[in-house]
């Protein structure tokens, strides 16, 4: 019995590769300028979920020859882990937007 393997690993193509790449230099800035370097897991963990996604987009992409089903999969987790990533980022944000608000009150003496 022959098989047919398809042809795959042109993921470095994908408009949704490119996007998480974007995505995950983009985290990397974002924990660099709001974040403390040193003591927060937070910036290891989200770092980690953007370069998960594209790894995950990779070997989805590796695997569509001989599995769509693998593929899927992947593309699901790497779905998964970028909104685990964004919710990370909000709660940093409204956490650091709180702070400020708060600095500016005792400033001010309200």
């Amino acid at each position: 019995m022959t098989k047919i393997i398809l042809p795959h690993s042109g993921y470095k193509k994908l408009i949704v590769y490119k996007k998480s790449d974007v995505i995950y230099q983009g985290t990397v800035v974002f924990c660099r300028r709001f974040l403390p370097q040193y003591g927060d897991r937070t910036v290891d963990q989200m770092t980690q979920a953007a370069r998960s996604c594209k790894q995950n987009i990779a070997e989805g992409s590796a695997a569509a020859g001989t599995s769509l089903e693998t593929q899927i999969k992947l593309t699901n987790v790497a779905r998964a882990t970028l909104n685990e990533l964004l919710e990370a980022r909000l709660e940093k944000i409204i956490e650091s937007a709180k702070r400020s608000a708060q600095s500016i009150r005792r400033r001010k003496g309200w």
